[in-house]
């Protein structure tokens, strides 16, 4: 399985990710990311490794996106 890691600059890199837990409605990643890492979701395919995009930060106490992958 991979990610979307947005780096500090804004650009999208795909990593790879290892599934430690999955309850159905929480997913635990046991390797592939590191606490503090930015990730996008719900990337559309036409996204690529390397694009910019914006990001648009919520509180992390929430379930919201930590960053939407947009152009």
């Amino acid at each position: 399985m991979k990610v979307a890691r947005v780096d500090s600059s804004g650009r999208i890199s795909f990593r790879n990710v290892t599934i430690g837990r999955d309850d159905g409605s929480v997913v635990e990643l046991s390797s592939g990311v590191a606490p503090g890492d930015r990730l996008a979701l719900n990337v559309s395919s036409q996204i690529a490794d390397g694009e910019q995009v914006r990001v648009h930060a919520v509180q992390a106490d929430t379930a919201a996106p930590v960053a939407a992958a947009g152009r």
